[in-house]
């Protein structure tokens, strides 16, 4: 099973993709633009390639 983990914010954002239990990626994301919808457009488009590249069957985020 591929799990695509989240701790999202509206600046900068960390990701983790594990595979059976065993992280094999992660990183951030930062955004510092001024327009709070153009930040949240550029983390959905994020969200959208880190999903193409890692096809995850179950994607988490943090609860805020």
């Amino acid at each position: 099973m591929t799990i695509l983990a989240f701790d999202q914010a509206t600046r900068t954002s960390g990701w983790s993709v594990y595979r059976d239990k065993e992280l094999i990626a992660h990183g951030t994301f930062t955004f510092t633009d001024s327009n709070l919808g153009l930040r949240l457009w550029k983390i959905r488009q994020k969200v959208e390639e880190l999903y193409k590249k890692y096809l995850p069957d179950k994607i988490v985020y943090e609860d805020i």
